[in-house]
């Protein structure tokens, strides 16, 4: 699978890997077929459905290779919101633990521009650049 060799740096030393949680009642994100999709139906609040076939396993490894939007605040010693690309999608990765544990659904709106390009650098959207332009010019409005 492409996305093993979605590791481009080692783990930070002293940084314990990042957990997965989806919550034991956290269905918002779950989609109901194998594919990413973005449910349009609420006007105050687009929501990414996730594929229903991605194996937990895979979920941890996947937010191992998660990039922060903003430099890491030293006070708080956590991003709030992680981003990144599983076969081509853009997916956003939330705390709502105070950054103990993550959870994923595909992104849809504003990005700058130096997060889309550092995303569009990572292994896989060079193995998917189809998908990844195909998700970009529907879901991401680039600013700055």
């Amino acid at each position: 699978m492409a996305i093993e060799q979605n590791q481009k740096t080692a783990p930070e030393v002293g940084v314990p890997p990042k957990r997965y949680d989806k919550g034991e009642r956290r269905y918002k994100h779950v989609g109901r077929s194998a594919s990413a999709a973005v449910d349009l139906g609420n006007p105050k609040k687009v929501v990414g459905k996730c594929p229903n076939n991605i194996p937990q396993a895979l979920r941890v490894k996947l937010l191992q290779t998660a990039i922060s939007a903003k430099p890491i605040d030293p006070e708080l010693g956590y991003a709030k919101h992680l981003y990144l690309t599983y076969q081509g999608i853009i997916y956003e990765c939330a705390t709502s633990d105070f950054g103990l544990t993550y959870h994923a659904y595909p992104y849809h709106g504003v990005m700058r521009r130096s997060l889309l390009n550092a995303l569009r650098g990572s292994i896989d959207a060079t193995l998917n650049p189809v998908a990844f332009g195909q998700w970009e010019q529907a879901h991401i409005e680039v600013r700055g």
